[in-house]
């Protein structure tokens, strides 16, 4: 719709986005942002390198999913004492 993609799955956004996830993928794969309404989710990149179709493609897909990994880890953390602390993209943070 509108020159969004409207079935985000089709379009390389990633196998853990709800149907009503829309987004664009940008030009030539250098960037792309979508959102997902019903996880409250929406991400915006911009790369800074150029690759073929499938390379961007697949890079797409990997860090759309590694981002619903992250923000489903912090919805049901698994909380230890010892566990290092964490940022909300995994990094950990100095002390």
């Amino acid at each position: 719709g509108l020159g969004f993609m409207t079935n985000p799955r089709e379009h390389a956004f990633g196998d853990r986005c709800s149907p009503s996830s829309f987004g664009h993928s940008g030009n030539v794969g250098t960037s792309f942002a979508f959102a997902d309404p019903e996880r409250e989710f929406a991400v915006g990149v911009v790369f800074n390198g150029l690759v073929g179709h499938e390379a961007a493609f697949l890079r797409r897909r990997a860090l759309v999913n590694a981002l619903y990994a992250d923000l489903d880890e912090e919805l049901a953390p698994q909380v230890r004492e010892d566990a290092p602390a964490r940022s909300r993209f995994g990094f950990r943070r100095r002390r």
